[in-house]
């Protein structure tokens, strides 16, 4: 990963919509179960976003995805990662 990629991460610049939330902070709004807002404020964070999908990741996802069926594996191509995140949350949060 770009080490700027990496800054703005850790600064909380982020160049991607947040598709959760429009708050500048990142945090996500709680709502109550009768769909009020409440006074909470969520945030959430991927411990391993700054883990390289290099070769030796790609070789990790080619043989456990011969053991193993492949949309349960951890290693993954990040952008099925972020998918595969995105959907548990939104479930999840719902």
């Amino acid at each position: 990963m770009e080490r700027e990629a990496v800054e703005n991460m850790v600064n909380g610049v982020h160049k991607t919509p947040n598709p959760w939330t429009t708050r500048l902070d990142g945090g996500v709004d709680g709502i109550f179960a009768c769909g009020g807002k409440s006074d909470e404020i969520y945030f959430s964070g991927i411990i391993d976003i700054l883990q390289q999908y290099n070769s030796r990741k790609r070789a990790e996802t080619f043989f456990k995805g011969l053991m193993f069926d492949t949309k349960q594996i951890s290693c993954v191509d990040p952008k099925w990662y972020s998918e595969r995140f995105i959907q548990y949350m939104d479930k999840m949060i719902e």
